[in-house]
């Protein structure tokens, strides 16, 4: 991991991440990483807007006093690339077991999430946008959508 962060709280840091599901809907091994720029960005796992295999735990500072009133609120602009090989969508190939309605995928797809995270105290506020390649080969245009996430620390 990357990272760099000033007396003044502002800072930036790089997060990569690999992993993939194996099972009965899914299975495809994913990569990527996300830039984040701010002030007091928290020393988690990132933002991770709707996507498998991501939780979306609030930020938790860690401070010897465990108080979560002498955390300094923080604001970050993040940026996510993700890319994924995928060998396996039940929503796509169709039916495992038997014959049904299937679309030719494609097996490369990549997602780049962009947005804005606001820490206050044990709350996490976040809005992502993303824009992800096209899925199969009959689709007409890219998925665009956005996400709002609320987290609370307890």
């Amino acid at each position: 991991m990357l990272y760099s962060k000033t007396h003044h709280g502002s800072g930036y840091d790089l997060i990569p991440h690999i992993g993939g599901p194996l099972g009965n809907v899914y299975i495809y091994a994913n990569c990527g990483a996300e830039f984040r720029l701010g002030w007091f960005i928290p020393e988690d796992f990132g933002s991770c807007p709707i996507r498998p295999g991501c939780d979306a735990n609030p930020a938790f500072y860690h401070n010897e006093t465990e108080d979560f009133r002498k955390i300094h609120p923080g604001v970050n602009l993040f940026a996510i690339l993700d890319n994924r090989l995928v060998l396996r969508d039940i929503f796509l190939n169709g039916n495992t077991f038997k014959e049904s309605h299937r679309v030719d995928k494609k097996y490369f797809i990549a997602d780049l999430m962009t947005g804005i995270a606001v820490n206050y105290h044990r709350y996490k506020f976040s809005f992502a946008y993303t824009f992800r390649t096209k899925e199969f080969e009959e689709q007409r245009d890219r998925y665009v959508f956005g996400s709002f996430t609320v987290s609370f620390t307890y």
